[in-house]
């Protein structure tokens, strides 16, 4: 009798462990324990991995991935996304991405070190040419949204729209384009985290080249590198969620083109939202606001922020209210068309904010600071960094005036 009272305890201890999360292996060329890698979404159960063979996956079931709300992972066996590659193939008249989320999947659902290239969305629901996420909150990890695009719609790389909350850390978002709203990313109704990325050369024909976001639900977007975007309005980005926050972003080389009246932001449009301690050099606008612009808003937050070096129009300029973004500890200097322009006064000795030369370690390239820059904290009006690179150098790199240029041509 207690013989079968102990083997009935280790049968039911038994039954009572979870299986072991499944892996299974996936080839470009159908080998593997799938032939796809939709075949092998199917398949799986919530937990397992699915593991990538390095090479260019195409063709139906390599692309329009849909993991039907399992929390799963997707995942390069070498953990490098430039080896993993899913070509969507996509276009005009046959539309097709890499990944669309829809069904509520959460953090728990991952893509990680994955290169998807060539998504286009169009017809009636051109949103997200690479990746599409509705209503669910997956992550990505060390991915690559490459040349993809959209007819008109949102997100010509990536869309996060209807209450969708994705992660992106450490991704590169590059060569995408969109017909109306974010060439890189868009958010609309929903939230997004982009945390340490790289949105570059993207382009919108409408609004925000690199990222446009009117969400409510409290985006974040930090330690990113914003540059080489184009859009006629907001080139590098166009922020429009009261909630949305961008913190410690390199905003550099965008620009805005269209021929509007006001507005313009060749770095950002602020339509809410607020700046923290971003470095924003380097950028352009056809109308004004080379570096940051803001319409149809009362109290933008600008905070410890470097607007440098921009071109086109003022540096900061508010189209439709006077002073309408409210700078603190910021450092305005040497911005082409002068620091302030349109509605916004000067703002120089308010708030601690300044307008002094950087002293960036190389004005044209390296964006940290000198030892004597009046933005490292401890040489600050506010005792706090402004922009988002520190210390870089001892001694920066002069700046070459147009005279000292001519000079060198001189017999």
């Amino acid at each position: 009798m207690t013989r079968m009272i102990v083997w009935a305890a280790l049968c039911v201890a038994v039954a009572a462990v979870p299986s072991a999360a499944a892996v299974h292996h996936v080839a470009p060329d159908g080998s593997g324990d799938f032939p796809t890698i939709q075949a092998a979404v199917d398949a799986a159960a919530a937990g397992d991995t699915i593991l990538l063979a390095d090479g260019t996956f195409t063709g139906g079931g390599n692309r329009d991935i849909d993991f039907g709300g399992k929390d799963l992972a997707v995942r390069s066996a070498s953990d490098d996304a430039s080896l993993c590659i899913i070509d969507c193939e996509g276009s005009l008249l046959e539309p097709h991405g890499g990944f669309h989320f829809h069904s509520g999947e959460t953090a728990g659902s991952s893509i990680v070190a994955v290169t998807v290239r060539n998504g286009y969305a169009s017809g009636a629901d051109p949103h997200g040419g690479g990746v599409l996420v509705s209503g669910a909150s997956p992550t990505f990890t060390r991915c690559v949204v490459l040349f993809c695009g959209t007819t008109s719609g949102l997100g010509g790389g990536i869309a996060s729209m209807d209450g969708a909350n994705p992660v992106f850390d450490s991704c590169i978002i590059s060569g995408c384009s969109g017909g109306g709203y974010g060439g890189g990313v868009a958010v609309f109704t929903a939230g997004i985290t982009l945390v340490s990325c790289t949105i570059m050369g993207n382009e919108a024909d409408g609004v925000g080249g690199g990222l446009y976001e009117q969400g409510g639900w409290g985006s974040v977007i930090e330690d990113c590198v914003i540059a080489g975007n184009t859009a006629d309005d907001g080139g590098g980005a166009r922020l429009g969620g009261s909630d949305c926050t961008l913190t410690d972003c390199l905003i550099w080389d965008n620009a805005a083109m269209g021929p509007g009246e006001g507005g313009g932001g060749g770095g950002v449009l602020l339509n809410g939202g607020a700046l923290v301690g971003c470095t924003v050099v380097g950028n352009m606008a056809y109308s004004d606001g080379g570096g940051v612009a803001a319409e149809f808003v009362s109290s933008a937050q600008v905070i410890r922020c470097l607007i440098a070096d921009n071109l086109g129009g003022a540096g900061v300029a508010c189209a439709t209210a006077t002073d309408g973004m409210v700078l603190t500890c910021c450092d305005v200097h040497g911005n082409v068309g002068g620091e302030y322009g349109l509605h916004m006064t000067d703002q120089t000795g308010i708030r601690d904010n300044v307008s002094e030369d950087p002293l960036f370690c190389d004005p044209a390239f390296d964006f940290s600071l000198d030892a004597a820059s009046p933005c490292l904290p401890e040489n600050s009006s506010c005792g706090m960094l402004m922009g988002a690179r520190g210390q870089g150098c001892d001694s920066p790199v002069e700046r070459a005036t147009w005279g000292a240029v001519k000079a060198l041509f001189r017999r």
